[in-house]
C-alpha cells in the first residue's frame, strides 16, 4: 500500500522519521533546553518576529518541564511569510504540508510532506498540517524538534487576531501584548490569554493549561 496520496507525484514528497519523545528518560531536559537555543538563534537572525505556540510555548512561562515535547508549533502573520520562507530556504529549509504521519515503531514517527509555494498556502491557510522542515533526500531522518516544526499562520485585523487553523478570532488585547522568550529578541510569547479561545482536545492540552490555571473551549 502506497503511503502518499495519488495526487501527489512521488518525486514531490519526503518521507521524514523523526523521534516521538513521548518518554521522559535519559537528559530530556536538557535535549528540549538545546532544541530551544538552537530556535532561538534561527528567528532571532530571521527577518520577522516569530511566535512560539503550542505546548512548548506554554512549558517556557514557567521553570522546568513537566513532559517531553514532541513538537515545536510556530506561528507567523501571513504578510511575514513571504519573508520568513525566503530566510529559511536560505538556511536549508522548506514549507511544506504534511501528507500523512503515523507513529513508526515506539519511538519514532513517520511523516510524508510535500513541498508548497506561498501563494499554495496562502490561498489554504485554514490547512493544519503546515510544516517547515530541513530539506534532504526522499528519506529523511531528523533528529532534532527544530528539523521538522508546525507553522501556523495568523492575519491581523479589526481588533482581532484570526488563527486560521483553528478558525477562531482571537481579541487583540488576549493575544498582544507579547512578551520576548528569555534570551531572544524576536521568538514571542503571545498574551496568554489567548489560549482561553482556542479548543484543546487532546488531554495533554488540557494539562499544560491547567499547570498555568487556565481552561479552554471544549
Amino acid at each position: 500500500m502506497s503511503l502518499v496520496p495519488s495526487h501527489s507525484p512521488a518525486h514531490h514528497w519526503t518521507t521524514v522519521v523523526r523521534p516521538r519523545r513521548r518518554w521522559r528518560t535519559g537528559a530530556w531536559r536538557s535535549g528540549i533546553r538545546a532544541d530551544l537555543e538552537a530556535l532561538i538563534r534561527l528567528v532571532d537572525e530571521g527577518p520577522h518576529p516569530t511566535y512560539l505556540v503550542g505546548g512548548l510555548g506554554l512549558a517556557v512561562r514557567h521553570d522546568g518541564f513537566y513532559r517531553n515535547h514532541a513538537d515545536i508549533d510556530l506561528a507567523v502573520f501571513v504578510a511575514d511569510l513571504a519573508e520568513f520562507t525566503a530566510y529559511l530556504d536560505d538556511r536549508g529549509y522548506r514549507l511544506g504540508r504534511a501528507l500523512f504521519g503515523m507513529p513508526w515503531f515506539p519511538s519514532h514517527r513517520l511523516d510524508v510532506v510535500r513541498p508548497v509555494s506561498v501563494d499554495e498556502a496562502v490561498a489554504d491557510p485554514d490547512n493544519l498540517a503546515l510544516r517547515v522542515y530541513r530539506r534532504g533526500g526522499r528519506l529523511s531522518h531528523l533528529t532534532r524538534r527544530t528539523d521538522f516544526m508546525d507553522l501556523l499562520l495568523m492575519t491581523g485585523e479589526s481588533g482581532h487576531v484570526t488563527m486560521h487553523c483553528y478558525g477562531t478570532a482571537v481579541p487583540m488585547t488576549d493575544f498582544l501584548p507579547a512578551a520576548p522568550v528569555p534570551g531572544s529578541r524576536q521568538l514571542l510569547l503571545p498574551n496568554l490569554s489567548y489560549k482561553q479561545h482556542l479548543p484543546s482536545g487532546w488531554r495533554r492540552q488540557r494539562r499544560d493549561l491547567a499547570r498555568l490555571g487556565l481552561t479552554s473551549q471544549a
